[in-house]
Formats: structure tokens, sequence, C-alpha cells
């Protein structure tokens, strides 16, 4: 397997050469939802060589886009320079200590590469088509096996079997999984074959539907067959059914965040935010008072009941007492390794860079949200990228799963979506 990985890295290395913008990118929607179940089923043995695809995408893409001088992203350019070097030291000393240093170095490196890069994108109406295409292709493959799960039990164990998740059932059937993420209060949470679990599954619906939504809102002349349209309120529907099932409450809460933001930022969205809403708002409480699991672990969140609600706090506050004592930083993978970990993915990264590394990777994202701020003019749509990066900030101070595949490389596009070039000109001999 290792023999076929490192063939399948020099053949998507051909590829990214060759077609280094819409490409890479469109690999990326197309491949990431189903990447970590490929990796662990047929790539087991080669699992590192093969996870270094998008890696690989997104530095060729980054180091196309770096000779382009552009003022947008000069800012975000500097202060990301500071943090790369910055950490460099955590780096080594990551690895002196024998840490693992990948998954840090993934979430730390490569997004922002992707947010540069496609920033300084030019992206004309063919290649935005393609993007939503991909988008919703990537997503109704991972999405159908969540609808499966969700109505299928033994198709479900199946694909709890094929990503890895253990579980026992006890004398009055209860499904108990070697991880806690798999079920809430007794009930199973859709995953379908996302092998990140239900949490990403959830995240990652979230970002899909954002894009959606963003579709809807300032790309709908796109969507002109009805074959097309079709297929877009397909896998829509979906994914917000899948958002929904998973029961994860970082994807409600980014989602919402996001295009309250937008209702909020601009008059002229407001009745179809409006209308979007108070037909969200109807059919949660349907749901809510018809779905009696929906019901229970609602109120158990809201009450403080669930388990994991009840835990979150207590760990977030020893994880910040840790990172008190310890505000130098303890090297790459430290908190994943038992130091302090909490249900936030910006207190884990200041464990491992310190909290001077944390307050810059913070202040990295308020530059990226601010260049997104100034570019509504120019871009209708970066009211939403701007919305989203906001969201994204907040949710990843609760919850670890932002910075997480799939939903880390999606929401660091959609960053970097708000300050590109887009031009929606129809092309001549081009049709739609």
């Amino acid at each position: 397997m290792i023999i076929v990985a490192i063939l399948f890295l020099i053949l998507y290395s051909l590829f990214c050469i060759r077609s280094p913008k819409c490409g890479i990118i469109c690999s990326l929607f197309l491949f990431l939802p189903i990447q970590g179940t490929i990796k662990y089923v047929f790539f087991s043995s080669g699992a590192t060589i093969f996870a270094l695809w998008k890696e690989v995408g997104i530095l060729v893409l980054f180091l196309k886009a770096f000779k382009k001088n552009d003022s947008r992203t000069r800012e975000i350019f500097c202060v990301f320079s500071i943090l790369f070097f910055y950490s460099l030291f955590f780096l080594v000393l990551g690895k002196v200590e024998g840490l693992d240093v990948n998954e840090r170095v993934k979430t730390i490196f490569f997004p922002c590469l992707l947010t540069i890069a496609v920033a300084k994108s030019n992206f004309t109406q063919k290649d935005i088509k393609q993007m939503i295409l991909c988008v919703l292709v990537g997503s109704l493959i991972i999405n159908i096996s969540g609808l499966i799960d969700f109505f299928s039990n033994p198709l479900r164990m199946m694909f709890r079997q094929l990503v890895g998740a253990t579980y026992k059932e006890a004398a009055d059937g209860t499904i108990y999984y070697d991880r806690s993420s798999y079920a809430i209060m007794g009930l199973n949470r859709v995953c379908g074959l996302m092998y990140g679990g239900p949490n990403q599954m959830g995240v990652y619906n979230s970002v899909v539907s954002t894009i959606c939504v963003m579709a809807l809102l300032f790309f709908k002349s796109l969507l002109k067959s009805d074959l097309l349209k079709k297929f877009f309120f397909v896998c829509f529907f979906l994914s917000i059914f899948c958002l929904l099932t998973s029961f994860s409450r970082a994807g409600w809460l980014m989602f919402l965040i996001t295009f309250l933001y937008v209702g909020l930022s601009k008059a002229n969205y407001r009745p179809l935010i409006i209308k979007l809403a108070l037909i969200g708002v109807v059919v949660f409480f349907v749901v809510f008072l018809a779905v009696p699991e929906v019901r229970t672990v609602v109120e158990g969140s809201l009450s403080g009941k669930e388990a994991s609600s009840a835990a979150r706090a207590s760990m977030t506050i020893s994880a910040l007492d840790f990172l008190y004592n310890h505000p130098l930083g303890l090297g790459f993978g430290a908190s994943a390794h038992g130091a302090a970990f909490a249900e936030s993915s910006l207190i884990n990264i200041g464990v491992d860079i310190g909290v001077a590394g944390l307050l810059i990777l913070v202040f990295l994202l308020f530059v990226i949200y601010r260049r997104n701020k100034k570019m509504i003019r120019r871009n209708a749509f970066a009211s939403a990228c701007a919305g989203f990066t906001l969201a994204y900030t907040i949710v990843s101070f609760v919850s670890v799963n932002p910075f997480e595949t799939p939903c880390i490389y999606f929401s660091w596009f959609l960053m970097g979506f708000g300050l590109a070039t887009v031009d929606l000109q129809q092309p001549k001999n081009f049709v739609i």
C-alpha cells in the first residue's frame, strides 16, 4: 500500500502542476469528505504518505499564486509569516520531545496557505460553477451514507466497523461505542462514512450548507438549468438533514452565526435570509415536537444533563488553568498527547505554541475577517465570507472540530474566497 500511495501522490502532483487552480480546489471538494475513510480502509500501511495529497496540492497552488503582487493579501501574509517563524521553534521542540507534530503542522501552516492562494486567484463564472458542482458531488457521496446510516441499523453498524469505531450492545439493546461522540444521550448520531465521526460530519455539512446558501444569494444565475436546480436542492436538503441529525452543536452554531451576520450586514439580503430563517425555525420546531429523540437531546444540552455539554466547561477551565501556568507552550503535539486537552481548537493550539502564538493566530483570523469586510463593496458574497470567518473563530474557542479534516480546508477556502477576483461576466461562446 505504501507503493500505491507513492504512485498516487506522483500522479496527483503532475495533475496539480498542470492544473493548479480549479483542478486542485475541485479535487479538495470532491475527495476530502471521504479521504479519511479511504486512508483508513485502503492505506493503513501508507496512510501518512497518502494523506499528503492535499498538502501537495495546496503547496503547488500557493507557489503558483505567490508571484502575484496583491495588496489584499499583504497584511495576511505578513501576520502568517510571523506565526510561521514563531512556530518553527515549537515544531523543533515537539520533535525533540518525541511528539507527533504532523497534525499541528497541517492545522497551523497549510490552511492559511490555501486562504492566501485562493485570495490571489481569479475566478470566472465557469470556475465557480465547477467548484459548486464539486462541492455538491462530494457532499452527495458522503451524505448518502449519512442518510443510510439514519434509516438502516445493520448498515450503520457496518459503516461503524469500516471506520474503526468498535461497540458493544447491552442486554437492553443500547449500543456503547468506544468513542463517545458516536452517540448522544444513548441515541445514535449520523456520520455515515465520515471517518472523524458525527462531529466532523456536522461541521463539514455546516460549511457545505453555507456554500449552498451563498450560491442561492449571490450566484443564482449559475443555477439556470432545471436539472442542475433539482440536483442542487437535493444536495442542499441532504446536507441540512445530515447537519441536523449529526447533533453537532458546533455545526449548528457556525451556520447560524454566519447568516445572522449576513442578514444584519446588508438590508437587500434580509428578505431571503428572513425567509430561510423562518423556514428553518418552523422545520426545527416541527422536528422538535414530532421526534422525541431530538427533544431529549436539545433539552439535555440546554439543561446541562447531556454528558459532553456538562464536561466541556470543566475541561476548558482546566485547560485554561494549564495554559495560564504554562504560557510559553510545550511544543507541537503536546495537547494531543495529554498535556491538557480541551474541547477548544484554539486553547489546544495555545498549549502547543503558547499564549503569544495563540494571540498571533487569533489576530490572523481577525485580519482575514477585516479584509473580507472591506471587500463587501467589491464582492457582495464577501459578507458571507466575513460572517463565516467570525463564526469559525467563535466556534473554534468551544469546539475542536473546526480545525479537523475536512472542515478546516473548506473553511479556510471560504475565508480566502471573499478576497478573490471574481468575474461573473459570461465569456464569449460559453453556454451554461
